[in-house]
């Protein structure tokens, strides 16, 4: 089973979706302008977090999710979350003892 598992991991490596979000990582940490729309978010969350300014975070997203390479990194990666999620799920389906959503119960 374990053979089958570290199969099934290699090919989520080499998979085209995972591909194309590893090549778009590294051309978002090459990219200056990207670099800079996400630190400035970065700084906008966190002041949203301590002082609720919530004008500059609203901003700052909007610019954020404007970048083509960033908006379409943000849309792979959710794919991948889903993905993993759908994954999860089905081992948690296989392994529990009482049902779907009973977990086990001894």
């Amino acid at each position: 089973m374990q053979d089958e598992i570290y199969k099934i991991i290699d090919k989520l490596e080499n998979n085209d979706l995972i591909k194309e979000l590893k090549d778009l990582k590294k051309k978002i940490l090459s990219s200056d302008e990207a670099l800079s729309l996400i630190k400035r978010f970065n700084e906008s969350k966190e002041n949203l977090e301590k002082y609720n300014l919530k004008d500059d975070f609203i901003k700052n997203k909007k610019e954020l999710m404007e970048n083509k390479l960033i908006k379409r990194y943000l849309e792979l990666q959710n794919e991948v979350k889903m993905l993993a999620m759908y994954i999860n799920d089905k081992i948690n389906s296989i392994t529990s003892i009482g049902g779907k959503n009973e977990g086990n119960k001894w």
